[in-house]
């Protein structure tokens, strides 16, 4: 779990992210189960009107379900690949992202909107800004098969870093009892 770290003029943190939207990873999500479900569909299909393996159907499941799970370990396996360290750092000028081969700097008076979620599988930053959306994925990289949605993937935001954000002119959504870790401010 990262943690966030104290500055002298505001706080960062630095964790492994995908640099992705949430409707990029919806419509990633949904053509891999397309994929893996037309695959044993049509050929599901084409046995039973060639009425070949009646008797072994659902051994044909059972396997055709393996191939499903492949298939999201494949997903899985293509987003840890893609992951890179990046550092995040809060201040009262604004947000600097920084990572091995860029940097981004981000004054407070371009960033209209800012998402921080500490929980879930949907664990991220995302920054709102003139420049443009920039949404930074830190759970994507580390999904796995198993339950994580129980798990902080980033530490919960400080009072201290809430109040910097407050003071710069955002107004603070609370988390909500279906995401209490969703942090939201707009202007």
């Amino acid at each position: 779990m990262s943690e966030w770290i104290p500055t002298s003029t505001g706080f960062c943190i630095s964790f492994t992210s995908i640099r992705m939207s949430m409707a990029r990873l919806t419509l990633g999500i949904i053509g891999v189960i397309l994929i893996a479900a037309a695959v044993p569909t049509v050929l599901l299909i084409l046995l039973d009107l060639v009425d070949v393996l009646t008797a072994h159907r659902r051994l044909l499941v059972l396997v055709l379900y393996g191939c499903g799970v492949v298939a999201a370990f494949v997903f899985i396996l293509l987003f840890r690949r893609s992951g890179r360290v990046r550092r995040v750092s809060f201040s009262q000028s604004g947000i600097a992202i920084d990572d091995d081969t860029d940097r981004r700097e981000l004054p407070w008076h371009e960033v209209s909107r800012l998402i921080i979620r500490t929980d879930s599988d949907y664990a991220r930053i995302a920054i709102r800004s003139a420049r443009g959306p920039l949404t930074l994925m830190a759970a994507v990289h580390t999904m796995s098969l198993s339950a994580a949605g129980d798990r902080p993937v980033l530490q919960s935001v400080p009072d201290e870093l809430r109040t910097l954000i407050r003071d710069t002119g955002f107004a603070e959504t609370p988390p909500s009892m279906r995401a209490p870790g969703c942090w939201r401010y707009d202007r």
